[in-house]
């Protein structure tokens, strides 16, 4: 089955109120075994789509716009089960709930080189990122010395509304994967 729903987010950035409205695709498996959540643009991030794996509790992130994908593991907090995602979204349209437009932010670091063996990520994921370079992501803690905003490349986050706030996914370290594929490429 797959739903379309948009929404309207109140956002806080730098401190001054503003209006931003993105629309989500969801795809949620008859067998509520995965949900795949397609954001064309949110922001200033890139246009993607999460796929969660709850069998394998792997979150598949693919990356429209650079052609590759990344993973991590499945935040159960913040990403609800497909039957209760499809719950939610049904009764948001009736008008029973609002949005929660918390926002919930992870900073998250490439691990190089690519995956080669897939069976740990499982079919759902696997099958969306045939022929992508698929990367791992893991945890970046961020020290107080380092300012956040020297470190991210411009188009380096990610955004979703998946029940529980909104998650934006920033990756600080793009620019190392944009340098190994291009020296790939050589």
């Amino acid at each position: 089955m797959q739903l379309h729903f948009q929404h309207v987010a109140r956002l806080k950035a730098d401190n001054m109120k503003r209006m931003t409205t993105f629309q989500e695709s969801f795809e949620i498996d008859d067998d509520l075994k995965y949900e795949k959540i397609d954001v064309p643009d949110f922001r200033d991030g890139r246009s993607g789509r999460f796929i969660h794996d709850f069998n394998t509790n792997i979150t598949g992130i693919i990356d429209v716009t650079g052609h590759r994908c990344f993973v991590m593991p499945l935040n159960r907090v913040n990403v609800l089960p497909p039957k209760s995602l499809f719950d939610l979204i049904h009764k948001m349209w009736d008008g029973y709930y609002k949005v929660d437009t918390e926002v919930v932010r992870k900073t998250m670091k490439v691990v190089i080189p690519p995956l080669t063996d897939t069976k740990s990520i499982g079919d759902y994921i696997s099958s969306e990122c045939k022929g992508l370079p698929i990367y791992k992501l893991e945890k970046f803690e961020v020290s107080r010395m380092v300012k956040r905003s020297a470190e991210l490349h411009p188009e380096a986050k990610f955004a979703q509304f998946s029940g529980k706030g909104i998650t934006e996914i920033d990756i600080v370290n793009l620019d190392d994967v944009l340098a190994y594929e291009r020296q790939l490429k050589h």
